[in-house]
């Protein structure tokens, strides 16, 4: 599960255009067609004039990768430039690593950028270049400022699992990724468990290994998606457990191996959805048990299926299978 820290301080102008300038203060508009629903709209300033973004805090010597959503309204851009701005304690800006960018017209696109923090740069911010504003609106917005050598995805405190870290909407925000997590080796697991917190999506994490095992455990939290893990291996299994939380789907859950499983228990609370289970082997099964919660709904389409529904002294218990 990685943790990401997307460092802008004002990405995409939720609540105001705090930190956002250039050749011309921007209006914040609203927008269709971007993540999200306002941006920075630039109308003014002589040819060649810059937009610049809102700022994130850096450390000396770590690579950032930088990145920025732009729309222009009327004409293309053949040839633009796209900098970071390197920014000292006394707010001075020097450095300016480039990249060379094109836009074609009412095209959202996506520009980049990746530098090594230098001696004395405390913080840094986009400089988009090459745009004739007067002539040419330009709308900007969703400010990745992230630790990284690698382009990864946009996020910021709105995107479902992620947290503002100061002001909702004005602060930099944490984002923890429990998507596309790989482990490999003879005894390789993945391992996911929020605690009290919420693990909102687990996707596309597979685990090749003899013993190979995914485990996905609320605690006292939720897990609210579990998509596509599929671990190969003899011994291979899934294990999703909702603790005192809730599992609301496990999806397309696929397993080979002569004694491969999946296991879902509600214990106390409920898993509201289980379907598209399919495990070919000698010893296969699916489990899936309520507890003294509910199992409101399950599609399972191969191997040997056993139903347990926890019981009371004034309730009951039913048992169902199938070979």
């Amino acid at each position: 599960m990685a943790t990401r820290h997307n460092l802008c301080q004002n990405p995409a102008l939720a609540n105001n255009n705090s930190g956002w300038g250039g050749a011309s203060t921007p209006a914040r508009v609203s927008v269709s067609g971007f993540g999200r629903s306002t941006a920075a709209e630039y109308t003014a300033g002589s040819y060649g004039a810059t937009a610049a973004t809102s700022t994130g805090a850096v450390t000396v010597g770590a690579t950032y990768t930088l990145s920025v959503y732009v729309r222009t309204v009327s004409s293309q851009v053949n040839s633009g430039t796209l900098f970071i701005e390197w920014l000292n304690a006394g707010g001075s800006g020097f450095g300016y690593p480039s990249a060379n960018y094109t836009l074609s017209t009412q095209v959202l696109t996506r520009l980049s950028i990746t530098a090594t923090a230098p001696a004395n740069a405390v913080a840094c911010r986009l400089i988009v270049d090459g745009i004739n504003f007067p002539i040419n609106t330009t709308h900007i917005s969703m400010v990745l400022t992230e630790e990284t050598a690698t382009l990864d995805t946009y996020f910021d405190g709105d995107t479902a699992g992620a947290t503002w870290d100061g002001t909702p909407g004005n602060s930099a925000s944490t984002f923890v990724d429990s998507a596309t997590i790989t482990a490999t080796g003879t005894a390789g697991a993945i391992r996911l468990r929020p605690g009290s917190a919420t693990i909102t999506a687990a996707q596309a994490a597979p685990v090749s290994a003899a013993a190979g095992t995914v485990r996905l455990r609320a605690g006292a939290g939720q897990v609210t998606a579990v998509q596509n893990a599929s671990p190969a291996g003899s011994s291979g299994r899934i294990v999703t457990r909702a603790g005192s939380g809730a599992a609301t789907a496990a999806a397309a859950v696929a397993l080979t191996g002569a004694a491969g499983s999946i296991r879902l228990r509600a214990a106390q609370p409920l898993i509201t959805a289980v379907q598209q289970q399919t495990l070919t082997g000698r010893a296969v099964s699916i489990r899936v048990r309520a507890g003294r919660g509910q199992v409101a709904a399950r599609t399972p389409s191969a191997g040997d299926i056993a139903i347990r529904l926890g019981a009371t002294r004034r309730g009951w218990a039913a048992r169902s299978s199938r070979r």
